[in-house]
């Protein structure tokens, strides 16, 4: 990006209001489009999903306002992790507000994660893999042979 595209973004993140005029002239103003979090310095941006691309309504959360600083993690509507946030606790703030919007943020404010209190026995097998390598008899996974 150059400094001057650099530039028009950051113009476009402070405006209120933004004017294209022109048949030649497109923008798509869902990456300039930032909300305060209350009570925190963060940021959010909510993009809407595409089913061509899979996905779903989603929300990034930024570190400062105006969407600069880190992105933390992104959420689905669904309350699932986006771009990579599996495992992702969401602070209590952030996750009350998404709430008022309702996403589905999980009770634990853990973003994809097993609550092992929860599970039943019998519900789930674990395996945990000691060596990587196939049994010598053939070239199955040795949890097969369990």
């Amino acid at each position: 990006m150059t400094d001057i595209n650099r530039r028009v973004a950051r113009a476009l993140t402070l405006a209120k209001e933004v004017f294209v005029i022109g048949a030649a002239a497109t923008i798509s103003l869902e990456h300039f489009t930032y909300e305060r979090i209350p009570g925190t310095n963060r940021s959010v941006r909510f993009d809407r999903g595409d089913p061509d691309k899979r996905t779903k309504d989603h929300a990034h959360i930024f570190a400062k306002q105006g969407g600069q600083g880190a992105e933390l993690f992104s959420v689905n509507f669904d309350g699932t992790g986006h771009d990579g946030s599996r495992g992702t606790v969401v602070p209590k703030k952030i996750a009350d507000f998404l709430l008022q919007r309702n996403y589905r943020i999980p009770d634990n404010l853990t973003l994809e994660s097993i609550d092992l209190d929860a599970v039943e026995l019998g519900d789930w097998e674990i395996f945990v893999v000691l060596d990587s390598a196939p049994p010598l008899k053939s070239n199955r996974p040795a949890w097969l042979d369990w």
